[in-house]
């Protein structure tokens, strides 16, 4: 006996797994409950676990067959003791399955379809199954909300959705009104050609109602005859406001010509017209671009083509100074060779008596005489030098008595020469090794940069004894345990075991190891760590039932440490001898230290041990880790803090070491950088140090926008082919001021017009700051633009002064100052300039700056060069990859802010005082600006993603007179120029 509801049915039901929305269980129960004593056929597409067709059995007593269909292979397992039960496997779209399905049945009552919800084949299957329903019979479609996603083909206004295809049938019940001689198949071509079917026009004569509920279609069949309007009843006799109607009586619904309606045109249909003008559209748009583009580079080009003009000038008048000068030096020089020829001649002359008093030397009789006497001293010297290669010697040859039968051979082979050239050759060679800091890891190579940072490593390993270190560590107030966490996966057995080695050969000894196996496919990495394990009882390892991730790997070895700092080691990377105790005595040194990294450099697979690509970090440095991994290795934490954030997370697997770091990053007390290159980065086939993990950018910019979100920063992380890029989103509704201080008609001209025609920002004004006359003339030249602002200033000149003028003036939130030489090489500089000023901390950001050759004219200042401070990568070119990562293309941390372009808010500006006009009125006055929003705790930012052009010059020589502002940078700033800290994260 059937229970009554489905409800009930659903609640009680034990058997096979039926998945269905609980508003769908009331619906059913109204349009199913008069058909439960019917002898009814069902077709039900998409079965899943196929517990919907037992509840369907139960519910439907006399149903006298019951097909399921689905595309899942796994569904031939199903199997019921119900002989009305059937599942067909394959997809319902097909003729084959189609004929499988109607060997039960040519006829259904009831189709239901739950199948993959995509529109195409839920249009399909209506068209192949819906002429299978009988008159009077039910077609159901589930699980419509599907239709307004992409992923499912569709989208709310999407014209050919599974939704905006039953929203049409509803037309089609009504065709007898369209009052146009189309077919009813015509209002479907466009699902029809979409879709690769063909809609019958007799079958859909036959649908009689179309109902909508929530993420459910309900579609009825009857008899054509049944589906019509048909006649009018016209009841009752009384007729007090219209007796119209008693004429009307048995008559047929009116007829109205709707042919010249443009609403009921059906060619083209209206969502052919809409994707031709969208086509369209995107033509003109297109079209459009290019002639934009067409005019921005021929504006640009003229504009350039006045500062070529300005510049060649320049130019000219410079080379003919310095062909002037070249003509007194080419003087001078003659001069100076008339000498050299006089004290050459000179030389000659003596050289030639020398020469005589020589000969009679030789020609003496004392000197024949001491001749046996001398051949005694050479033998003498000969004999005391091979004395001192002798050990040398034997350690090679194995031993004394196989250093004699050598000599012998090689004397009996080669001679008395051949024997004195090998003992020459062993003597160089020992000399040299002698000479070489670090024999093998010093190859010369062809890049003098890798050489440099060769001997900058060599040095480093050389700076302290052994003796030195170990006197060192005994005196550490704190020794505290570093736990090195090490998750092993495949790793070649020889690179495993040198990776603990490494940390065995460590000076400072009080380590763990926790090596964690995540299932390697072969047992020959467990045999590796259980016999160092079983040697060392400070290597601990473990061995995980199941692949489990990186991630994962990484949270079982930190389960597993003890100590109070833990360290992450790569399974085939090695640590230098002295790494522990640099990472320990930086803890000794900062007590309150969370976070510290080291640098680092790749070590190749090969017996020479070749050292490469070393990456020299900066100190803490909050914007850098946007681009990449910068700490990278060695990285050490404070475990509890590591605990407390969660360990690694899994779903950053291949960058859990970057999202770890971002997310401590914001929690660290401190953070320090350890200048010292304290890992070896293993670079062999398939390593991250290689190249061979290109799948991990993903997790990479997933956790960079993962950081973003928690930091509350409104931006997006995206990769470019160098670095990431987090583009902040930059509302237009804040206002910016660029001040320019200047007195030049000419360069104003060019600067403006140059801002105009190249600033996509619209909130903006320009605060020009000269002097009176200028400002009158300038007037009249830029009367139409409402973005310029003129500022008299008719004081004697003075930088700093001009532009605090200029800031007091600006009615910005923003403020930017801007020499009358820089000219925008992109529309959107403002957006790219000011974005990171939204970030907590950021005080002030310059642009990548170039000269016009494209050359680089700033990316980030060097303290302490001659003049000071010298621009970083100038004259490199704009796109030019060096050694030691190209950091121009980086957004990183800087020490001073370019004074032709940087942009502050406003507030901040004067929180610092502004530029001083007193102490800098001429003179580095940007860096003074800069280091006073060091000191008041703001981080300055040079940004590569907003370029400008710079036209000026910079210099890095020392000048001959030392100015005021000289002086006061020196008193004022002197300890900066030795040491820089950037305030960690907040």
């Amino acid at each position: 006996m059937a229970r009554s509801t489905l409800a009930t049915l659903y609640s009680t039901h034990q058997g096979k797994l039926s998945d269905k929305w609980s508003s769908y269980i009331s619906i059913y129960e109204r349009l199913f409950s008069e058909l439960k004593i019917k002898p009814l056929r069902i077709l039900e597409i998409g079965i899943q676990n196929g517990g919907s067709l037992e509840i369907w059995a139960e519910y439907f007593p006399h149903a006298t067959y019951i097909v399921g269909c689905d595309i899942n292979e796994a569904c031939r397992e199903l199997t019921y003791d119900d002989h009305r039960i059937h599942v067909v496997v394959g997809d319902a779209n097909t003729d084959q399955v189609e004929d499988a399905v109607v060997s039960y049945s040519q006829k259904f009552d009831l189709v239901i379809d739950d199948g993959s919800h995509r529109s195409s084949d839920i249009i399909r299957s209506f068209e192949r199954y819906f002429s299978r329903l009988e008159d009077g019979g039910l077609f159901v479609v589930e699980d419509l909300h599907c239709s307004y996603w992409a992923e499912f083909e569709g989208g709310l206004f999407s014209p050919t959705s599974s939704v905006a295809f039953f929203k049409r049938l509803a037309d089609v019940v009504n065709h007898e009104h369209w009052g146009v001689p189309d077919a009813r198949t015509a209002l479907l071509e466009s699902f029809a050609k979409t879709y690769g079917v063909a809609f019958d026009e007799k079958v859909l004569a036959h649908i009689h109602a179309v109902e909508f509920l929530n993420s459910v279609c309900v579609i009825r069949k009857k008899m054509p005859a049944d589906n019509r309007l048909g006649t009018r009843v016209i009841s009752g006799q009384g007729v007090i406001v219209d007796a119209g109607p008693l004429a009307l009586r048995g008559s047929g619904p009116p007829q109205f010509d709707q042919s010249g309606n443009a609403w009921s045109k059906l060619k083209p249909l209206p969502e052919d017209e809409l994707a031709g003008l969208r086509v369209s559209a995107r033509d003109l748009e297109a079209a459009l671009a290019v002639r934009t583009a067409e005019l921005r580079d021929a504006r640009k080009a003229a504009l350039y083509a006045d500062i070529r003009s300005n510049v060649v000038q320049s130019h000219v008048h410079q080379l003919r100074g310095r062909l002037s000068e070249g003509a007194r030096e080419a003087q001078q020089l003659f001069e100076a060779l008339q000498t050299l020829r006089t004290h050459t001649s000179t030389l000659e002359s003596v050289l030639n008596l020398r020469q005589s008093q020589v000969d009679e030397i030789f020609k003496s009789t004392s000197w024949r005489v001491t001749k046996p006497l001398r051949w005694v001293g050479l033998q003498k010297r000969r004999v005391a030098r091979a004395a001192k290669l002798l050990p040398a010697l034997s350690q090679r040859a194995g031993g004394f008595s196989n250093l004699a039968r050598r000599g012998v051979q090689v004397l009996s082979q080669s001679g008395l020469r051949g024997l004195r050239n090998s003992i020459r050759a062993v003597e160089e060679e020992e000399l040299g090794l002698k000479s070489s800091p670090a024999p093998d890891t010093f190859t010369s190579g062809t890049d003098p940069f890798e050489d440099i940072a060769r001997q900058i490593y060599a040095s480093q390993q050389a700076e302290l004894a052994p003796r030195e270190i170990l006197e060192s560590i005994s005196r550490f107030e704190q020794k505290p345990m570093i736990s090195v966490i090490m998750p092993v996966y495949k790793t070649p057995v020889q690179w495993l075991a040198r990776a603990i080695e490494s940390l065995q050969e460590q000076f400072y000894d009080n380590w763990e190891l926790c090596a964690v196996d995540d299932c390697s496919p072969t047992a020959d990495q467990r045999k590796v760590l259980e016999q160092y394990a079983r040697n060392d009882p400070r290597v601990r390892y473990r061995v995980l039932e199941r692949n489990s991730g990186i991630a994962a790997a990484s949270n079982a070895g930190l389960e597993m440490a003890q100590g109070k700092f833990i360290a992450l080691l790569d399974h085939d990377d090695e640590l230098p001898g002295d790494a522990l105790f640099w990472v320990v005595d930086a803890i000794n040194k900062n007590p309150r230290v969370d976070f510290i990294y080291t640098d680092e450099c790749k070590i190749d697979d090969t017996s020479e041990r070749r050292l490469s690509d070393f990456i020299f970090k900066p100190d803490w440095s909050p914007e850098i880790l946007f681009n990449s991994m910068l700490t990278g290795h060695l990285t050490v934490y404070k475990k509890d803090a590591v605990d407390a954030l969660g360990g690694f997370r899994s779903q950053f697997n291949f960058s859990q070491d970057y999202d770890l770091a971002l997310r401590m990053a914001e929690v660290a007390r401190e953070i320090v950088h350890v200048e010292r290159v304290l890992y070896l980065w293993r670079s062999i086939p398939g390593s991250a140090a290689s190249g061979g993990k290109d799948f991990a950018r993903e997790s990479n910019i997933a956790a960079l926008d993962d950081a973003l979100v928690r930091r509350g920063i409104q931006g997006k992380a995206k990769p470019l082919p160098h670095v990431n890029y987090v583009e902040v989103a930059v509302p237009k509704t804040v206002k910016v001021s660029i001040v320019i201080p200047s007195d030049s008609f000419k360069n104003l001209k060019l600067a403006l017009n140059a801002i105009l025609g190249k600033t996509d920002y619209p909130n903006y004004e320009v605060v020009v700051v000269c002097n009176g006359p200028l400002a009158e003339q300038l007037e009249d030249e830029f009367r139409s633009s409402p973005h310029i602002v003129f500022l008299p200033y008719n004081k004697k000149y003075n930088f700093s002064d001009k532009c605090n003028e200029g800031a007091r003036a600006a009615t910005g939130e923003i403020v930017v100052f801007y020499n009358d030489d820089v000219f925008p090489a992109q529309s959107d500089w403002i957006e790219k300039l000011i974005e990171y000023l939204s970030i907590s901390g950021v005080g002030g950001v310059s642009p990548k700056l170039l000269h016009e050759d494209e050359t680089i004219q700033y990316a980030g200042m060097i303290s302490g060069t001659p003049g000071l401070c010298g621009t970083a990568y100038n004259n490199l070119p704009r796109e030019a990859t060096d050694s030691f990562l190209s950091m121009h293309k980086y957004v990183r941390n800087v020490s001073i802010l370019s004074g032709a372009c940087c942009a502050l808010k406003t507030e901040v500006f004067w929180r610092i005082g502004g530029f001083d006009p007193i102490n800098t009125p001429d003179g580095h006055s940007d860096m003074d600006l800069s280091y006073k929003l060091l000191d008041a705790g703001y981080r300055c930012v040079y940004t590569p993603h907003a370029v400008l052009y710079h036209i000026g010059n910079h210099s890095w020589g020392a000048k001959a007179v030392k100015y005021k502002a000289d002086i006061y940078a020196l008193k004022r700033w002197g300890r900066t120029f030795r040491k820089i800290r950037i305030s960690r994260i907040r």
